[in-house]
């Protein structure tokens, strides 16, 4: 099993993946999950 929390630095829902686009392209996210459920 692999924990995820020491690679990511955000967690969006799938509604909000522009936020996570945002962040990525700003230099504040590195690693984003993105989640299918609200």
């Amino acid at each position: 099993e692999l924990e995820l929390d020491k690679f990511c630095t955000h967690r969006v829902s799938f509604k909000d993946i522009n936020k996570a686009f945002d962040l990525i392209l700003s230099g504040q996210g590195i690693r984003c999950i993105i989640s299918m459920e609200d």
